[in-house]
Order: structure tokens, then sequence, then C-alpha cells
């Protein structure tokens, strides 16, 4: 039997740089909000935010100081804060428009029913 060739079960290096690749655009679609000298985007939980966090280039975090602790980090470009995190929408916009050094800030949000 062959494989769905949607599934992401299993597919290798190259589909999953694919996905992520898809996301990212996927998300560059959406008008993202400058603040400061980052993007903010918000995005819905799903294969999208899974793909986010299967990625080892993108930093999770769940406090501001963790968010602090990645806009100080001049290796992380690319953060999510997962729907989960104790922070809000309005602190991390906060935090985002006091760094100049730019990042992309992925902020899940839970998608309606």
């Amino acid at each position: 039997m062959k494989p769905d060739p949607l599934s992401t079960d299993g597919a290798d290096e190259p589909q999953d740089k694919l996905l992520r690749l898809m996301e990212r655009h996927r998300e560059a679609v959406v008008e993202p909000q400058r603040i400061g000298a980052s993007f903010f985007f918000e995005v819905r939980n799903g294969w999208e935010v899974r793909a986010l966090v299967d990625d080892l280039n993108v930093r999770k975090v769940y406090t501001a100081s963790g968010l602090e602790d990645a806009f100080h980090d001049q290796t992380v470009r690319t953060i999510l804060v997962p729907k989960d995190a104790s922070i809000t929408r309005t602190i991390a916009m906060r935090v985002c428009s006091r760094h100049g050094h730019g990042k992309t800030v992925f902020f899940e949000i839970t998608a309606p029913d």
C-alpha cells in the first residue's frame, strides 16, 4: 500500500523542510504587524504550530523573561509563543517594541470553532 502523499508521518527531511517553508509562506501571506524592528504574527493552533514546534531553529518561550532572553540571543531569529505560555499578546508586543534586533515572532492563538 502506498503512503498518503499528504501525510507527514514518516516524511523525509526534504518534505519536512518543504512543509516548514509552506507554513512560513502561508503566514507571510497574512499581513504581519511590524512592531519595532520585528514582525509579529498571530498563528492558529494546528499543524502549522506543530511545524514551528518541531523546527529546531525556532525558540519556544513561555514567559516575558524568556522572550526578553530570546531577543538578546543573537543566534535566535524566530520565536514561538505557544498558547499555554504565561504571557499575553500585549506584553509580547511591548517586548518586541523595545528591541532593535529584528526577530520574527509567532504568537499562537486558539482557532475558533
